[in-house]
């Protein structure tokens, strides 16, 4: 071999060295060229999952209004249909620009047959959820309220899975940054759960004001949207807000002025506002 080296030429030698001196150098290069790749098609799908989620976000905002404008229309509120029109036709153009966003980037994102198959998601195609919202828009009128909401928190439901699709197919729920993180955090898990609270939140409110008493069973129904502890899952509701209650009625019933004071106003005019019944009394809130 060493023989061999030295019978050649001084050019030859020249370029066995240079050949020698740039292999290691080009492995390096395309090394670091493909993890810069890999750095910006990471951040690609992202950018594409940031944008499919734009407008399931806005479908999770305007579906639980149209509910809340759904039930008033069957309690027979006036100009809560004409309000309710106006939301579903909000929703309609949502539903349009998921669809296109689909077309474009669907299939990237894995919102195929075979992708949602393999995560168990066969129901949640952008045209199946939108065939169901466009079923509840006809029958809307005829239904029920308990079979409207629940149609409605289907759709909710689906739209939430939707979003969480996206998220584990475009890379949002692996970024690797910790600043990022907590910013697809809030956008992708914090922000359809708080949604989908506060839409809670709107159907029980206004579920229990129409209601002309409160009773220590109203509690519990809302007790389950209280923030719960990280990593302790969904918190049980029990006797805590049923015992508070009764404790307050038992406190009342023990001062003898509290059921004249809070049955009158000033000048003695009955208040009854609404009254808070326990197993010992009922209460007359102050109105």
């Amino acid at each position: 071999m060493k023989k061999w080296f030295s019978n050649l030429k001084v050019s030859q030698k020249l370029m066995l060295i240079s050949v020698f001196f740039v292999l290691p150098d080009s492995v390096m290069l395309y090394l670091f060229i493909t993890a810069i790749n890999d750095s910006i098609n990471f951040a690609r799908m992202e950018q594409k999952g940031n944008q499919y989620q734009r407008p399931l976000e806005e479908l999770l905002e305007l579906i639980p209004q149209h509910r809340q404008f759904a039930q008033q229309a069957l309690d027979g509120e006036p100009h809560a249909r004409e309000a309710m029109a106006r939301k579903a036709a909000q929703i309609d153009a949502a539903f349009q620009e998921l669809k296109e966003v689909d077309g474009q980037i669907g299939a990237e994102l894995q919102f195929t047959d075979e992708g949602l198959a393999k995560r168990h998601r066969e129901n949640y195609r952008v045209q199946t959820v939108s065939a169901d919202w466009q079923q509840l828009k006809e029958q809307g009128p005829k239904l029920d309220p308990a079979t409207c909401a629940r149609k409605h928190l289907d759709l909710i439901a689906a739209v939430r899975t939707m979003i969480t699709h996206a998220g584990d197919t475009s890379n949002l729920i692996l970024d690797p940054d910790l600043d990022s993180y907590y910013l697809m955090d809030a956008t992708l898990l914090a922000l359809p759960q708080t949604q989908d609270r506060i839409a809670a939140v709107m159907a029980s409110g206004e579920a229990v004001l129409k209601q002309p008493y409160i009773t220590p069973q109203d509690p519990p129904a809302v007790c389950h949207l209280r923030e719960p502890a990280p990593g302790s899952g969904p918190q049980p509701c029990g006797g805590q807000h049923q015992n508070r209650a009764a404790g307050r009625s038992q406190f009342l019933r023990n001062q003898p002025h509290a059921s004249a004071a809070s049955a009158a106003g000033p000048g003695g005019v009955p208040r009854g506002h609404g009254e808070i019944h326990s197993s010992h009394q009922t209460v007359r809130l102050p109105g």
